[in-house]
């Protein structure tokens, strides 16, 4: 589909102030709350400082033909630099050198963990090395602090190391334990054949009698908990590659989980029925123990077997996956701030092995949650990425895939580990310095050691607009559904005035120049914005999205285009939500005009709260603000789930749409606005304006010609692929 627009004959010139109607609701009244709190007095709007305009022709560019075909590419792996480091293993014997590479190998029986080498211990990692968002889609791993960071591949464990013996035989190299290569039955160095089948006690006689014949003594079958140590949650086939394949209705040696999987994509662990038929895979060596607790009388409870510490108590509150990833991160308990979620082999390790379900020890940690709990961990398989793990059933130790907007209970977890290491960022300017430490944090993401200005933006679907009873609304804010069909990119910030210079290698046009090279630039129109971001893609190397004909913009290829582009206003509020629906992100806004209020102030700037002291700042006394105000420096404030900062205030931002009414009467899918207009939106609010403009639900419309000291924007990207 072609999305075009044509220049008026005119622009508009601004004179000495600007924004009676730029940065207005289409209204230009705002409505403010009465002794009631009700939204039904009107007060005029006011103005904000503007300087000049734009020509009413921008340079052009070469027309782009931009064929579908072509936008297959994996945009995460383009959109940032490529990986600078540098090999170091300063105080470490072993494990990865922060390159690709390794720091040395610890002696058979031993394991490493964080650039030391250690005895054998009961847990192993889960293998989940990527990390992905809400939907399913691919991610850079977050830095901490930063939405979807804490997932499963945000931490390391004990990593899975086998060595094959030769002789049908396999040791884990982290657990001591001696394992068939084969299961129970298979024969040869590929273990053909279908192998045993049959009950739990002809199981149990098949390995203790060793019909296989393996070398050593003292073959039994598993615990359950030994036979999640094979388990990979990486990719499939969900064994680690010297294994035989076969994944499904093992029989355990536990009492209240007598078969079990070996599959990525569940962890069903149950009693059988009568007559069951099933395999074995049999092990030596010690047993591993679980469920060594002590209480620690301060809200958390040790594991003196695995060397974890678990919250004692959930607080009885269902969460998201993602709200229940933030939640362990920002955890504070019994001094301790650095709690996670579990992961798919740490959870369980908590269950009663005799209940007669398998759920979480009732005796050790009181009412546990009926509805099961969340794990970190992410289904690696095509098609079911967009779930994780999670118990059941009074928390169960039954594992299944539940999509990540389900909500279950949350218990945290943290290791006690310790260990001697050498902080090292060999180069990287974020991410884990491999000693529980970072190496810097970043607005945006971090990937490969490298900040990126952009975080992700998950697909889904909510209510855009605004309730009739929410406070300061417009009318133009009509509730409808909307369905957001892909993720994407959206820089953390707004386009500071050093980025303007960089990318545009021309003049600083912002009017708060002295506000500083981090603070938004602003005197931009729609037409600037647009350019921008077709000349922030060329020097990528990217397809740009818009061509330019003179006094004409077309988006040739919609949401598919390759390169750097602005949202539609679809796609801007549903980042600014943030997954919310209150008007603001952070919760309900209490004073419509210029007055404070709190919970604003936490997320953002309005006229109420924007007094600056730096020279050539403007009055918005007008309107009851500040003598002196003007921008601020961006991400001053606290961001979104998202990781978006300043969605609420500083600038008003630009949008692709038109202004025009909603589409509604059913769900719309991905909608781009009218095909033609006079006047293009302005999402956000701006520092000179009431309070009920930062809303996230409140629409502005501005002239493209023209420009206004507090009209800036921030670029989006696609995430394209065959997902």
């Amino acid at each position: 589909m072609r999305h075009s627009w044509s220049a008026k004959s005119t622009v508009l010139t601004l004179l000495a102030v600007l924004c009676s109607v730029a940065c207005s609701t289409n209204s230009n009244t705002a409505p403010t709350l009465d002794s009631g709190g009700n939204a039904d007095a009107e007060v005029p709007r006011d103005t904000v400082p503007g300087i000049d305009t734009l020509p009413d022709v921008l340079p052009d560019l070469a027309p782009v033909d931009i064929a579908e075909e072509d936008h297959k590419a994996d945009v995460v792996e383009e959109t940032f630099p490529p990986d600078l480091c540098v090999p170091d293993c300063a105080d470490k014997k072993c494990g990865d050198d922060g390159c690709g590479g390794s720091c040395g190998e610890c002696e058979e029986g031993q394991y490493c963990f964080l650039g030391a080498c250690k005895d054998s211990v009961h847990l192993t990692d889960t293998g989940q090395e990527t990390c992905y968002d809400a939907a399913g889609a691919i991610i850079p791993c977050p830095s901490p602090g930063s939405p979807f960071h804490g997932q499963d591949a945000s931490y390391r464990s004990v990593e899975m190391s086998f060595t094959d013996n030769g002789d049908g035989t396999i040791t884990d190299l982290s657990t001591g334990l001696t394992w068939a290569k084969c299961s129970a039955g298979q024969t040869g160095g590929d273990c053909s054949g279908a192998g045993f089948v049959g009950t739990q006690e002809e199981a149990a006689a098949h390995c203790a009698d060793n019909v296989d014949g393996l070398s050593g003594e003292g073959w039994r079958l598993p615990t359950r908990v030994e036979l999640l140590t094979l388990t990979s949650f990486d990719a499939p086939p969900c064994t680690p590659a010297l294994f035989s394949t076969i994944i499904s209705n093992y029989w355990t040696s536990t009492a209240s989980c007598t078969v079990a999987t070996m599959t990525c994509t569940s962890g069903y662990c149950g009693g059988a029925p009568d007559g069951f038929q099933g395999r074995a895979r049999c092990v030596r060596g010690t047993p591993l123990e679980v469920g060594s607790f002590v209480d620690n009388a301060d809200g958390t409870v040790n594991d003196l077997s695995t060397g974890l510490v678990w919250q004692k108590a959930d607080d009885a509150t269902k969460r998201t996956w993602l709200s229940a990833l933030a939640y362990c991160e920002s955890l504070d308990l019994a001094g301790w701030s650095d709690w996670r979620l579990p992961n798919a082999k740490e959870l369980p390790t908590i269950a009663d092995m005799a209940a007669p379900n398998l759920s979480i020890d009732g005796e050790i940690f009181p009412e546990p949650g009926e509805e099961g709990y969340w794990t970190g961990t992410t289904m690696p398989v095509e098609g079911l990425i967009g779930t994780a793990l999670a118990t059941h059933s009074n928390g169960a130790m039954g594992l299944e895939q539940d999509t990540k907007d389900t909500e279950f209970y949350v218990r945290c977890v943290r290791s006690t580990e310790d260990p001697p290491c050498g902080v090292d960022c060999g180069g990287r300017e974020c991410g884990p310095d491999g000693c529980g430490g970072s190496c810097g944090e970043c607005l945006g993401m971090c990937y490969e050691g490298i900040c990126s200005q952009y975080v992700t933006i998950p697909a889904g679907d909510f209510t855009m607009g605004t309730p009739a009873s929410e406070a300061c609304r417009g009318s133009d804010e009509v509730e409808h559904q909307v369905s957001i069909s892909h993720p994407f990119l959206m820089k953390a910030t707004e386009v500071t005035q050093a980025e303007w210079i960089e990318v545009m290698e021309d003049a600083n046009p912002a009017f708060f120049k002295n506000c500083g090279p981090d603070c938004p630039v602003e005197m931009v129109s729609w037409f600037d914005a647009v350019y921008y971001c077709n000349k922030l893609s060329q020097q990528e190397g990217l397809e740009p999205c818009y061509e330019l004909l003179g006094d004409g913009v077309i988006w040739t290829d919609g949401i598919l285009c390759e390169g750097y582009r602005l949202a539609t206003e679809a796609e801007w509020e549903w980042a600014a939500r943030g997954g919310t629906s209150t008007p603001l992100y952070n919760g309900v806004l209490t004073e419509c005009n210029c007055g404070a209020d709190p919970v604003l102030n936490q997320i953002g700037w309005a006229c109420g709260n924007s007094a600056v002291e730096y020279a050539g700042c403007a009055a918005a006394t007008d309107l009851g603000g500040p003598e002196c105000a003007g921008t601020h420096p961006v991400a001053l404030k606290a961001p979104n789930d998202y990781g978006l900062y300043d969605m609420a205030g500083n600038c008003y931002e630009w949008a692709w749409d038109w202004y025009g009414p909603y589409s509604t009467g059913g769900l719309v899918v991905d909608p781009m606005g009218p095909q033609e207009g006079v006047e293009r939106v302005m999402r956000g609010g701006c520092w000179a304006h009431q309070n009920s403009n930062v809303r996230s639900g409140n629409r502005s419309d501005y002239d493209p010609s023209s420009t206004a000291a507090a009209v800036g924007f921030r670029p989006v990207r696609s995430i394209l692929g065959d997902e």
